[in-house]
């Protein structure tokens, strides 16, 4: 089980300001914004990168986007 911030965030651990969110993501406000508007959108299921993401992934990504 990863032990980062974002997973953290995605297992509810650390609260975040949601802006959005289902069964696949979640996207909050980043909270040291480089731009008026800045979020983040990360998988509740655990990605070691975008490279990694296989036919099972395959969802997720068009739910966020």
């Amino acid at each position: 089980m990863e032990d980062n911030i974002f997973a953290k965030i995605a297992r509810k651990e650390v609260p975040v300001e949601a802006i959005y969110e289902d069964d696949y993501c979640i996207a909050f406000r980043d909270i040291n914004p480089q731009a008026p508007v800045h979020a983040l959108v990360i998988p509740k299921t655990p990605v070691e990168n975008v490279l990694a993401l296989g036919p099972s992934s395959a969802i997720w990504p068009g739910q966020c986007f």
